[in-house]
């Protein structure tokens, strides 16, 4: 067909991208909506299951899209299907569904034609492109990405824009494409597909085509922070854009800039920090053109920003998409038939890509983007990208700042912490980290330029933080960090960690890990391998979530049904290892069992109501109490009261002092196994949870085997359990941690446990 390059530009993105044509659906979404993983899952998978009836036999997702300009004839053909493989990929890789294999039926036949078409239109090489970079890398996928990499090399043009086509026959040492009309849609799509090539084949362009799209896109920046739709080689636009494209092509230019950026290695662009300015004042969260959404995830996920002004751009677009979503799972719709196919792919995206988990969050000491915290803005950015590559398990990063909620920071396991220069943090900012530290969250600090002034200063605010209850030591090489996986156990990095005798709370590594991460230095592959198993150890080994769940517990003033005392004993050691242990079990009993914890800690122990009460002792190393403790602790089972006790990890030299503390206790009895089907447990409930699979931690049960039933003892007196002992780990599991090295039970089944137990001492069973 004939077409006029002016009509071109409405045509193709109508058809290739839903660029130009705005969601006919009417938007829904309020921020009462509710939003979990298991919604997006559902939203997923309606998407999926759409798309894969859309499929057509030797076609695919193909309707051979063909434009003809002055310069010639280009096709798109490939590029719809790419889009829908690349969003079904990426699905593929988070929920494992069986008819998204890359074998399979459904993908198999379209990914094989996309390892031998080449396609003449932009658009559809940069979606070839992103779609085969999630492939494993054999010859003909590696064939293809090189030929797609040197059709964008020399596709865009001496300006640094691309349009819709290069015509021509893409090979070494051509010139630039010399076409004068350009477009910032397809600009962008072009360095993406550029992005993909080089991230998969781990070969990157030339510096000139970084610094050209540098040129392009901060030259056609408008003073206010936006970008516009198109224009001509060697004449700016001239007027402002309307609102509408700058919601979509602002983020388009920010993106650009951040992977230009990633190359160029500038480390400041006050281009990009004008245009976050612009999002934060004219961000829009129920905006639903699904091409727009997907820039703006572009930019949340290159920079690491969660929120845009005051909106949580993820929570904002679920929202939307969920509310906005077809009966038959599609989301678009207008004046093409096929416009269902692209919305449907680009909410996938959004949605699929999203929802993957935080490696890590980075710490913005809130003075500028481009601060000390961030002289590296594309490390944890290029570190995510390479764990989800080499890796099965796909992450994402986030900045946060101080004002950031808990909540927030403790979606990710991991706090990483940057600079070179000594930070100063005010009191209540160093209370925010130990707050995190307690909740059970990680600090990970990082030296730029091997400071060593860095390294000393963040190692005495570490043990600040923490009141000087413990030191940071030199990791040795039989550190478990180094171990987590036993193919790489010789990647020793030279760090320092601060543990509390069960996990770790807090590592400066005095090398600069930053510079490796931020400039691809695979070759260096220790740093590389010492941040994946610092994540597997904070996992529990890959015990992922997703970025809408944080092990937060919110406060909840809701009726209760009654109330139990517990006092956790202090005592000359390390008497409290996980502070905030049964604070957050206080929150999930008061929200979920309608029961109030009231918990305090305390030397002595009362004998004046005992019952319906209950004392706590826990530790990481020798539990040894004073005489008058002692006698204080016998009165309070006499009177009734019951006596609960745990080793925070696990240490076998933890339980064997609290098995002499009950032979102190009650020196005429023993420690007797306590059954799963006792009325402690719940009786025959009980039983059946214990049988259950999922009661230990995964560490355990890959050093002691698989087991199903709770390793708990007691002491009797008449009919009741008056002394409760757990040799393993119950405390760190009512963190909702899953860090490896704990022998204890598992996160889930510490909270059942807990409950059963504050049941019984309550006197409900």
């Amino acid at each position: 067909m004939k077409i006029t390059l002016r009509r071109r530009s409405m045509i193709i993105a109508a058809l290739m991208t839903a660029a130009m044509i705005p969601c006919c659906v009417v938007n829904l979404a309020t921020a009462h909506t509710p939003i979990s993983g298991a919604v997006v899952r559902r939203a997923i998978i309606g998407g999926v299951n759409y798309l894969l009836k859309q499929e057509r036999p030797g076609s695919f997702w193909e309707r051979g899209v063909k434009g003809r300009g002055p310069e010639g004839t280009f096709s798109e053909r490939g590029g719809e299907t790419a889009l829908v493989v690349e969003a079904l990929l990426y699905v593929q890789q988070t929920l494992h569904l069986k008819s998204l294999s890359m074998f399979g039926p459904a993908l198999k036949p379209a990914i094989a034609m996309l390892c031998h078409i080449k396609p003449t239109g932009n658009y559809a090489v940069s979606y070839q492109a992103n779609a085969l970079a999630l492939l494993p890398l054999k010859p003909a996928v590696r064939r293809m990405l090189r030929w797609d990499q040197i059709y964008l090399d020399q596709a865009i043009h001496n300006n640094g824009a691309y349009s819709y086509a290069y015509f021509g026959s893409p090979q070494k040492d051509r010139p630039f494409a010399t076409s004068t009309a350009w477009d910032n849609s397809n600009s962008q799509y072009g360095v993406l597909g550029m992005w993909a090539c080089v991230h998969a084949l781990q070969r990157s362009a030339p510096y000139r085509y970084w610094r050209l799209v540098e040129r392009h896109w901060v030259g056609t920046q408008f003073p206010d922070g936006s970008w516009g739709y198109w224009g001509f080689a060697g004449r700016p636009p001239a007027h402002q854009p309307s609102a509408w494209r700058k919601q979509s092509m602002t983020p388009a230019g920010i993106a650009s800039l951040l992977i230009a950026d990633e190359y160029l290695n500038r480390g400041r662009n006050m281009a990009v920090s004008r245009g976050l300015r612009w999002i934060n004042a004219h961000f829009q969260p129920v905006d639903s053109n699904e091409y727009a959404m997907y820039g703006f995830e572009r930019v949340g996920l290159a920079s690491g920003l969660s929120s845009f002004g005051r909106h949580n751009w993820y929570r904002d677009f679920v929202r939307t998409l969920v509310n906005n979503q077809n009966n038959n799972g599609s989301w678009g719709g207008g004046f093409w038939d096929a416009d269902t196919v692209s919305g449907t792919a680009y909410a996938l995206l959004i949605l699929d890509r999203g929802l993957n988990p935080f490696l890590m969050s980075k710490l913005d000491d809130g003075h500028h983007y481009y601060g000390q915290w961030n002289r590296y803005p594309r490390d944890v950015a290029n570190l995510a990208s390479w764990m989800s590559r080499t890796t099965d398990f796909p992450v994402n990063w986030q900045v946060v700042t101080f004002k950031s909620r808990l909540k927030t920071w403790l979606s990710a396991p991991i706090l990483y912490i940057t600079g070179s220069h000594p930070p100063v943090y005010s009191p209540a900012e160093q209370r925010k980290l130990r707050h995190y530290i307690d909740a059970g969250g990680l600090v990970l600090c990082s030296c730029d330029d091997a400071s060593q002034s860095f390294r000393m200063a963040m190692m005495k605010l570490g043990e600040h933080v923490m009141d000087s209850k413990y030191e940071f030591t030199r990791l040795k090489k039989t550190c478990l960090l180094y171990q987590m996986q036993p193919w790489y156990r010789n990647f020793f990095i030279n760090a320092y960690g601060m543990s509390n005798g069960s996990r770790y709370l807090w590592i400066v590594a005095p090398e600069d890990l930053s510079r490796v991460w931020q400039r691809h230095a695979f070759s260096a592959k220790r740093p590389w391998i010492f941040a994946e198993n610092l994540y597997l150890y904070c996992t529990g080994d890959g015990d992922l979530t997703n970025r809408l769940k944080s092990i937060y517990v919110p406060r909840s003033n809701g009726h209760t049904n009654r109330t139990l005392h517990v006092t956790q004993l202090k005592y000359a050691g390390n008497w409290n290892p996980e502070p905030f242990a049964w604070r957050r079990y206080a929150r999930i009993s008061r929200l979920n069992y309608g029961t109030t914890i009231d918990y305090t800690s305390s030397a002595t122990v009362a004998s004046t109501s005992a019952r319906h009460s209950l004392v706590y002792i826990t530790g990481t190393s020798q539990v040894a109490l004073t005489s008058q403790q002692v006698s204080a602790i016998k009165q309070y089972l006499a009177a009734g009261g019951t006596l609960l006790m745990d080793c925070i990890g696990g240490h076998a030299s933890t339980a064997g002092s609290m098995r002499k503390l009950v032979d102190a206790l009650v020196p005429h009895a023993s420690l007797k196994r306590i059954k799963a089907s006792s009325r402690l447990l719940g009786g025959q409930a009980g039983q059946k949870h214990g049988n259950a699979p999922g009661v230990f931690r995964k560490y355990y049960m890959r050093k002691h085997g698989i087991k199903r039933l709770p390793q708990l003892y007691g002491v009797r007196r008449g009919k009741r359990w008056v002394i409760i002992f757990s040799p393993l780990d119950v405390g760190s599991g009512l963190l909702g941690t899953h860090t490896w090295g704990i022998d204890g039970y598992s996160t889930k089944y510490s909270i059942t446990l807990i409950r059963s137990i504050v049941a019984y001492t309550a006197g409900s069973r």
